[in-house]
């Protein structure tokens, strides 16, 4: 039996490239369970977090204002998921894995991969891109 939710499922998105996060924003919208929203760097994320706690966060690894993977850190001390997006190669997911992520997705997986990700992330599950294997 699938697993419902009766409540939203809260993510944020942090991409520094709006047309990507419009992008994201738009494929998660199109489920009514999540209430998304977009932020486009790490301060940002930090800030948007201090006013509403999200379940995910969708983060970019290729941040230029801060280190991804710091943030990553700080992310998972306050017990959220996070699901890194990047041109993956194992020299990108090894650090965040090793730091606590629930999920990897390359840049250009399809709109139905991300929804998996993100309910698989959801419901505890780690969550890594058939194409990364």
């Amino acid at each position: 039996m699938c697993k419902t939710s009766k409540k939203p499922i809260r993510v944020l998105t942090v991409n520094s490239h709006p047309i990507v996060a419009h992008g994201i924003r738009s494929v998660l919208a199109s489920e009514q369970r999540y209430i998304v929203d977009s932020v486009f760097n790490g301060d940002d994320c930090l800030n948007k977090l201090k006013e509403c706690k999200s379940d995910i966060v969708l983060i970019d690894l290729d941040l230029s204002d801060v280190s991804t993977i710091e943030l990553i850190g700080y992310l998972k001390e306050e017990a959220i998921k996070v699901v890194v997006m990047a041109e993956l190669g194992p020299k990108d997911y090894v650090p965040a894995f090793s730091r606590g992520v629930s999920g990897f997705l390359p840049k250009n997986c399809s709109p139905q991969e991300l929804l998996e990700a993100m309910y698989n992330v959801y419901y505890n599950h780690i969550y890594l891109s058939p194409s990364l294997s």
